[in-house]
């Protein structure tokens, strides 16, 4: 990945033609455009771009990056396909490869439309002092400087600044925040899930130590305070400096200053004074140091979850032949699991007003994966929990209508089994529902405050041990820690620190497990990950008798059809034989894609190539087309 110096100072990109050019395919007649029309074609009947119903996402792919300032740097870049899309806004794919057709670098480009100029306000850092600059890339950029190789890195943040309005009054494409991102190739943990799901296998116990380390170490990152150099703590210092009148202007410069009687030296009469506006560095350094300590300040993330850990390649498994790979311990060919997707994260303390912490934070992240004391799903929520968490899924389906609820939850459903199970195991989940409004008041919060404290006077009695379908398939170190995490009770959660500790003292004492059984001549676990390209077809079915939600199958199909770059996904037919799936996914495609789905695409094609290359290619196939019929 080639290195580039992050700026966030000058960020912003004035509107301009280049900015909302949409390159097109090109004409064969006149040989103008921008596309390979056979490598654009191919992408779209692939919905690589997007719906066919849905233009905002084929626009987004076809408009220049804009990650160079250097129109030419920039149009060297490549519309691969869309990765996601969501309530976040939508994130593609870009490429850049050299002259043999290799690929050279990737970028992973994600926009948030602005659609008012007052929309974002509280998703920007300081609108007064440094507009238009989201906290989501102040805190990636500290993450990155804290902690290198453990998050995503933030390569580059640009905010496309465009008028509301055109000249005819009619709405114009809105502004966009946009942060362009590495790419982390092998998606994400929930999908690696999933996947395995559909063959009834468990993920390797080696590989999960691996995650739990490099997560843990992530969580570490976070809990460190901010850098001096945040542009959190610089915000923060222009703020205390506005709120006590503090000129942040240096005084009069001499640009050329009379000689104090009212004339200059040498010259009739005196020269006005000047001031010299001041760059922001000048700015910076006259400002008032902080009056708290940094120190008692950490990162929240706010929606941790499988989907927000992306696996980015090792750089190690190209080197090592199938064997090495089954039987590698101290350096398996794993993905690197890196915590992404900072959107809610939000710098807090202890001491921090109350009207922030605890009160903003409650009710924010995903339903199902934050821990109870945060869910805010209504005022009358208390420790021991009622339950309100287990049956939000069910309360909505009663009173919105399931296709409601659907549309909502944007895959069909919110993966509540995260806690359910610990809360239905302390007799929690039997009161019913009720509706609240989300209410921050401080009835709500002394009602919180006495079901901590009965908790802390009558500890709730232990949750069932995990339990995975294959007994001693995970060990009883890995179960316990797990169990550990998803105590209702967040006292009897582990510490970061212990956290991080747990895992890297698990990871040693499992690989040396594993040396003691080679060692032996006992026979390993499978420590293979099926995860590269589609490899995962030639994994044999497991004995975990796992059955994913349609949901996660449609999302799972639809998702790696749209990729052309990967061999087809063949699941396991002997499982999957009853299950009407092809009818589902063509509804939500809405196109015929069963026609080519066994067609692999000529992955050698590339956006910048002649199309004239195409049409001797395809002369050749049907001369010889001709010579076999004749």
């Amino acid at each position: 990945m080639a290195s580039d110096e992050l700026d966030l100072d000058n960020f912003i990109i004035p509107q301009t033609a280049r900015n909302l050019t949409l390159r097109k395919p090109r004409n064969k007649s006149s040989d103008k455009g921008d596309f390979n029309q056979k490598w654009y074609y191919e992408r779209l009947e692939r919905a690589s771009y997007g719906r066919r119903d849905n233009i905002a996402q084929e626009n987004f792919m076809r408009r220049y990056p804009l990650f160079k300032d250097n129109h030419a740097e920039d149009a060297e870049w490549g519309p691969v396909r869309i990765l996601g899309k969501g309530g976040y806004g939508i994130v593609g794919l870009w490429e850049k490869r050299d002259k043999h057709n290799r690929t050279e670098d990737q970028i992973v480009v994600k926009q948030q439309a602005a659609p008012s100029p007052d929309y974002w306000d509280t998703y920007e850092l300081s609108n007064e002092h440094y507009p238009h600059l989201l906290k989501e890339a102040v805190i990636h950029r500290d993450l990155n400087q804290k902690a290198p190789g453990i998050f995503p890195q933030l390569r580059a943040y640009k905010f496309l600044q465009r008028p509301v309005k055109n000249l005819r009054n009619q709405p114009r494409v809105p502004s966009a925040y946009r942060m362009y991102l590495e790419n982390c190739p092998h998606g994400d943990l929930r999908n690696l899930r999933n996947l395995y799901s559909m063959w009834d296998q468990a993920l390797p116990e080696l590989f999960l130590w691996n995650v739990l380390v490099r997560l843990a170490l992530g969580g570490e990152a976070l809990r460190a305070p901010p850098p001096d150099d945040s542009y959190w703590v610089k915000a923060e210092r222009r703020i205390e400096a506005a709120r006590d009148a503090i000129p942040t202007t240096p005084p009069l410069v001499a640009g050329e200053q009379g000689n104090g009687k009212g004339k200059a030296k040498g010259k009739g009469k005196a020269k006005k004074q000047v001031h010299k506006k001041p760059s922001q560095a000048d700015e910076e350094a006259n400002l008032p140091p902080l009056n708290f300590s940094l120190a008692k300040f950490f990162c929240l993330h706010s929606d941790m979850k499988p989907q927000n850990a992306l696996l980015a390649a090792n750089d190690r498994g190209e080197e090592m032949d199938d064997a090495r790979r089954h039987v590698e311990i101290d350096e398996p060919d794993y993905p690197l699991a890196k915590m992404a997707d900072f959107g809610l994260a939000v710098y807090t303390s202890c001491n921090d007003d109350c009207a922030i912490n605890p009160r903003s934070l409650f009710g924010i992240g995903t339903p199902g994966y934050c821990p109870p004391e945060q869910a805010q799903v209504g005022a009358e929520w208390q420790i021991p929990p009622t339950g309100a968490a287990v049956r939000y899924r069910e309360a909505r389906m009663r009173m919105e209508g399931q296709a409601t609820a659907a549309a909502e939850d944007g895959e069909g459903h919110h993966p509540l089994s995260a806690w359910a199970r610990e809360l239905q195991g302390q007799d929690a989940g039997h009161t019913e529902y009720h509706k609240h409004d989300v209410i921050f008041d401080h009835a709500m919060n002394k009602r919180r405050g006495r079901g901590l404290q009965a908790l802390e006077a009558q500890p709730l009695p232990p949750a069932p041990q995990l339990r995975t379908q294959v007994r001693g398939f995970y060990t009883p170190r890995l179960r316990r820690l797990v169990w550990r995490c998803l105590d209702p009770n967040p006292a009897n959660r582990p510490s970061q620190l212990e956290l991080l500790d747990r895992a890297e003292h698990g990871l040693r004492a499992y690989k040396k497990h594993l040396h003691r059984k080679q060692r032996r001549g006992e026979p390993l676990p499978e420590l293979k990950l099926y995860y590269k390209g589609h490899e995962i077809n030639d994994m044999p079915l497991g004995d975990f008798k796992q059955q994913p939600l349609m949901a996660e199958l449609r999302h799972i199909w639809r998702d790696e059809f749209m990729n052309p770059d990967l061999p087809a996904l063949r699941v396991p037919i002997e499982k999957y034989r009853q299950i009407v799936v092809e009818e589902e996914i063509e509804h939500a495609h809405k196109m015929h894609w069963r026609r080519f789905y066994d067609e692999q695409p000529d992955v050698s094609r590339w956006f910048q190539d002649s199309d004239s290359a195409d049409d001797d290619e395809d002369g050749e196939e049907q001369g010889g087309e001709d010579e076999e019929s004749g």
